[in-house]
């Protein structure tokens, strides 16, 4: 939060923050606690390089207040986790493959 109590997203709408992180195909277990300290009104955008696949859920892990750009695949090397509070509008993702993720 800031001074006056706003967020930094909502103070500055044309500014993002992105963290970027390669969880080395361990994202549930060794990740989770990193990503669930993250909070979606101050990052904007999670880029995660090599995610782990759960045959369990058919998914990777995903923190609440974020959205899952992810093709769900175990081959898949990137995905993205987009704060809620990026209107869903102001942005898309597009799988070129389980190498490639453009959002």
């Amino acid at each position: 939060m800031t001074q006056n109590g706003t967020s930094p997203m909502e103070e500055s709408p044309n500014e993002i923050s992105i963290i970027q992180f390669n969880c080395g195909q361990t994202n549930y277990n060794t990740s989770r606690p990193i990503f669930d300290a993250l909070e979606p009104a101050n990052r904007a955008l999670l880029a995660i390089q090599e995610p782990a696949f759960s045959k369990v859920t058919g998914s990777t892990y995903c923190p609440r207040g974020f959205k899952l750009a992810y093709e769900a695949n175990p081959a898949t090397r990137v995905c993205f986790m987009v704060s809620e509070k990026v209107a869903t509008g102001h942005w898309r993702c597009q799988s070129y493959g389980p190498n490639v993720e453009i959002g």
